[in-house]
């Protein structure tokens, strides 16, 4: 069925039905009996006689007091959920009222995101974009706000690096998995990691899209070779590098890791991005990205250079097993421990040997570039809303 926004009163309504209600907290709607040229049309699902759901985005204001997120993925969610009716309804923490949201739905037929006054969500994703935002008070309010009127909401923070290490070194199964890895508390840890290891990484524990990472190797002199995307710095002893390391007045905590010598493809180095979702009472792959390294070897992120590989051209059933694996037991182990996590991807890899790793896991995908895989995402999301907010599933 249609509803209807009325952009000059600001106010939703269908035509003739008098008893519906819109929104998890169940605003009436009121009643048209024509529709006007400042209507606009959206369609939506009906359960008894509630009408949506709602698919509140919540992210934030950059600088410049814009709201700032992925709009791609929310427009090609916006797209799935118009085959079978919803509406995706992007908000900050500051746009909360008690009984509303002042956000933005995209227009159907113009493809633009306008302003509307909403009723409260039937389900909430969390897609905040900065780690700062998610430390402050008004994020903070907004998450007790939703538990207060018992609105799901999934995906509740941005993950720490050495955090996730830390507690997946208690599991029994993931434990094997995860290379040695160190937070770097001082000078002498990172030392002592380092002439143990030989060759090591150094992260940011809160980092992003493989910045700031630096390949770090010890030589036979005891000289440090630090390697980045961009460029190879020389240094003629350790006390030299940690000077430099530290000069940048860097705030964030970084963590160190042993080198993996990741098996190669035509000479290259690859890994695998994994995509998980909930469904139901269970995680679900939903596609399986490889990376592989080109211009450089320290990372294979497509913007520092890397390129994309499809799976079946390496795909081995070890590597299912292992992929399998880690679909069973990170999604329900991260919910138990930080909250639920209706999606997430992995960074993974092989080494030479045949040893499989886990590197990281992120909690806010960006958009995959495959589009089989997106197009699989936005549908699993769709569905994964629908459930959360008590809507019938389409068939």
């Amino acid at each position: 069925m249609d509803i209807y926004y009325n952009q000059k009163i600001k106010r939703w309504s269908t035509l003739y039905q008098t008893d519906l209600t819109f929104g998890s907290n169940k605003e009436k709607l009121s009643a048209i009996s024509s529709i006007t040229s400042d209507c606009i049309a959206f369609h939506v699902r009906q359960t008894k006689n509630n009408i949506g759901p709602i698919i509140g985005v919540l992210v934030s204001y950059n600088k410049k007091k814009k709201l700032s997120g992925n709009y791609r993925l929310f427009m090609n969610l916006q797209k799935e959920l118009n085959k079978q009716g919803g509406l995706v309804l992007i908000f900050a923490p500051e746009d909360i009222s008690e009984t509303e949201i002042a956000g933005f739905v995209l227009d159907p037929k113009e493809k633009r995101w306008i302003h509307v006054k909403s009723p409260l969500p039937h389900v909430v994703y969390n897609r905040i974009p900065f780690r700062k935002t998610e430390k402050q008070k008004s994020y903070q309010y907004a998450v007790q706000f939703f538990a207060n009127k018992n609105i799901p909401f999934f995906n509740p923070s941005f993950l720490n690096k050495y955090e996730v290490y830390a507690f997946f070194k208690e599991h029994p199964v993931l434990k094997s998995f995860l290379p040695p890895t160190i937070l770097i508390a001082d000078k002498n840890a990172l030392y002592n990691f380092l002439r143990k290891h030989k060759n090591i990484y150094i992260k940011p524990a809160e980092g992003k899209k493989g910045n700031k990472i630096i390949n770090l190797k010890i030589n036979q002199d005891y000289s440090l070779t630090a390697k980045t995307s961009k460029e190879i710095k020389e240094f003629s002893s350790f006390i030299y590098f940690w000077n430099y390391f530290k000069s940048a007045d860097d705030p964030s905590s970084y963590i160190a890791q042993k080198t993996i010598e990741a098996a190669k493809y035509n000479g290259h180095r690859y890994d695998f991005r994994l995509l998980i979702l909930y469904d139901k009472n269970e995680y679900v792959l939903k596609g399986v990205g490889i990376r592989q390294s080109v211009s450089q070897e320290i990372t294979t992120h497509i913007p520092n250079g890397g390129q994309l590989l499809p799976y079946h051209a390496l795909r081995t059933q070890k590597h299912d097993h292992f992929i399998d694996t880690l679909v069973k037991y990170c999604g329900d182990y991260l919910s138990d421990q930080l909250g639920f996590f209706g999606e997430f991807s992995i960074d993974a890899c092989v080494d030479i040997y045949g040893n499989y790793y886990l590197f990281e896991i992120n909690s806010k995908p960006m958009l995959f570039d495959e589009q089989d895989i997106e197009q699989a995402r936005c549908k699993q999301l769709a569905k994964l809303c629908y459930q959360l907010g008590n809507f019938a599933i389409p068939e």
